[in-house]
């Protein structure tokens, strides 16, 4: 794949794959789309590690640009545990999903 604006879907419903990258170049792209798109871009990785490492890396090639990164942690707690999730976790994925509510772009 070529690090640059990659093709965001016209139509509700549909989806575009991303793969194949190497190293920070799937967190280039996205910077590059979310840059050009005229709203909202939704990145979905993995796993815990991967969210942390792409928001980084998103947040250095964002620098600068007026757009941030949103990330909706992981509850970290597993459906049958007797605790809930840590404060902070609670915080900021409300935080987060208050921020989505009026995200024009990025």
């Amino acid at each position: 794949m070529l690090v640059k604006t990659a093709s965001i879907p016209s139509n509700i419903g549909h989806k575009s794959t991303w793969g194949q990258t190497h190293g920070a170049a799937s967190a280039l792209a996205i910077a590059n789309t979310a840059q050009q798109h005229q709203g909202p871009v939704l990145a979905l990785v993995k796993d815990t590690d991967a969210a942390l490492k792409l928001r980084l890396e998103l947040d250095f090639f964002l620098a600068g640009t007026g757009l941030n990164c949103l990330t909706l942690p992981d509850w970290e707690i597993l459906p049958y545990d007797s605790f809930s999730a840590h404060p902070d976790i609670v915080s900021e994925r409300i935080s987060t999903l208050n921020q989505i509510t009026h995200l024009q772009q990025g």
